[in-house]
């Protein structure tokens, strides 16, 4: 994908950089299943902030950082 700084088609865009606070609404700006954003943050790096520290419970993601994660991703 050419870095034109747009952001894709298949990634829903928000206004400002509201946290998205659960797994849920994660998957749903990706407009993916949430298995599968858990998966990218195990293995590809995916900026989630895990609430509590047992890795288990509320997690905590900001719009722009889940945006550079991506063009970085798609950039390689």
């Amino acid at each position: 994908m050419p870095n034109s700084g747009a952001i894709p088609g298949n990634v829903k865009s928000t206004q400002g950089s509201d946290a998205l606070q659960s797994w849920k609404e994660i998957a749903q700006y990706f407009r993916s299943g949430v298995r599968t954003v858990q998966r990218w943050e195990r293995t590809g790096g995916l900026p989630v902030r895990h609430l509590r520290h047992s890795g288990r419970g509320p997690v905590l993601a900001f719009p722009d950082e889940l945006r550079e994660w991506l063009r970085l991703r798609n950039n390689r």
